[in-house]
């Protein structure tokens, strides 16, 4: 899912940031794997922008 999130992102030209939670960067180096989860950071300025791209993809 994450891949297909930042597939439609860069699509769009909309710049992110992919944080992951916790120590789940360590996981990942470590397991393959994090049960933490990730963020991705949008600038705000569009973030509505982002979302609409979301929505409309997932209503689909």
């Amino acid at each position: 899912m994450l891949k297909l999130i930042k597939d439609l992102l860069d699509q769009h030209n909309i710049p992110y940031i992919i944080k992951d939670r916790e120590s789940g960067g360590y996981m990942k180096i470590y397991s393959g794997f994090s049960i933490y989860g990730t963020d991705i950071l949008v600038e705000k300025l569009l973030l509505k922008k982002a979302k609409d791209i979301l929505d409309e993809f997932t209503s689909k």
